[in-house]
């Protein structure tokens, strides 16, 4: 019996049960570590691909956004009035 044409049943079991994934201290294993796995690298490829199309746009888009960062900030820094108007007479 052929199981998806490369690897026979008992070597896929054997792959399955030894897939272990740690990430802090989480750790998952089995299945769900090979679906893990497979989930990173299909969103690996495709991060890399968005870039790749999007590259001719990516220093406005840094640029754009290092200019909203810096506005945020400055809404949420305490604002001063200017000295003419704090210094009384």
């Amino acid at each position: 019996m052929k199981f998806l044409g490369f690897l026979p049943p008992r070597r896929l079991v054997d792959l399955v049960r030894a897939s272990k994934i740690s990430l802090g201290s989480v750790e998952v294993a089995g299945v769900p570590a090979v679906l893990l796995g497979v989930s990173g690298i299909i969103l690996a490829t495709g991060v890399a691909r968005a870039l790749c199309e999007g590259i001719h746009v990516l220093p406005e888009s840094l640029r754009e956004t290092r200019l909203l960062i810096e506005s945020a900030r400055s809404r949420n820094e305490p604002r001063s009035l200017p000295e003419n108007i704090t210094k009384k007479p």
